[in-house]
């Protein structure tokens, strides 16, 4: 689905997180929450809007 997705070192991102399509960052809050970071521009943008599609169609499979 995506171009990439790299784990970042955890130093970075003082906990769990993942890089996707070099645009996003993707990090662990809680066992509950997850935080995306992006710059806005048009296609890093769409990148987030997919990310944020997926985590909650995952989430609402677990709700089931």
């Amino acid at each position: 689905m995506f171009e990439s997705v790299e784990s970042l070192p955890y130093e970075e991102s003082e906990g769990p997180a993942f890089r996707v399509h070099e645009r996003l960052i993707v990090k662990y809050e809680s066992e509950k929450h997850i935080s995306l970071h992006w710059r806005s521009d048009p296609i890093s943008d769409m990148v987030s809007h997919s990310a944020v599609a997926l985590v909650l169609n995952i989430s609402c499979e677990i709700l089931k």
